[in-house]
């Protein structure tokens, strides 16, 4: 039997479950929104900054281009690859959309976890109606504590070192 919110929400004196649930709803949307984001921005830089630096090396050996052509065609194409190069590396596209499923899927099965304790503690015939209600707001209270922590490693985001790219634990 599937726990409703109504049905929980009437086992707690507040409806701190349903706080909870929304904090981790709005968090997995901005995981999916940057998951979109930096997916998008990676595999665009991997195939953007090869593609115009070959061709930023071809140009030179056209003839058929006039020179004055060719000059300004180089400068551009080198420019925008300049910027994309400074971009990708300031960013780091790759890392922090691994950084952001890691965490779109820790938030998912908190999300999960908290919905199985729930019933659990719901369906738990065992026990009157006042214990259980002390129960859950006992798991409630611990299970905030807990979405809490992981918000606060999520909103520090992946720590990179600029010069090296690495996380500070891989460097140690």
């Amino acid at each position: 039997m599937e726990a409703s919110y109504e049905e929980i929400l009437k086992c707690t004196e507040h409806d701190i479950y349903k706080e909870i649930f929304d904090r981790i709803e709005y968090h997995i949307k901005i995981t999916r929104r940057q998951c979109r984001v930096y997916w998008a921005l990676s595999v665009g830089l991997q195939w953007l900054i090869p593609i115009l630096s070959a061709t930023l090396g071809i140009l030179p050996s056209q003839k058929i281009i006039p020179n004055n052509t060719l000059e300004l065609l180089s400068f551009l194409i080198g420019g925008t690859v300049a910027i994309f190069s400074v971009v990708n590396s300031a960013v780091q596209p790759s890392k922090r959309f691994a950084f952001a499923k890691t965490y779109a899927n820790k938030l998912w099965e908190f999300r999960i976890n908290l919905k199985l304790n729930m019933e659990k503690m719901l369906d738990d015939e065992s026990k009157s109606n006042q214990e259980r209600k002390i129960a859950i707001n006992r798991l409630l209270h611990e299970k905030n504590k807990e979405i809490a922590k992981l918000i606060d490693e999520f909103n520090k985001g992946p720590e990179l070192n600029l010069v090296t790219g690495q996380s500070p634990e891989t460097q140690r």
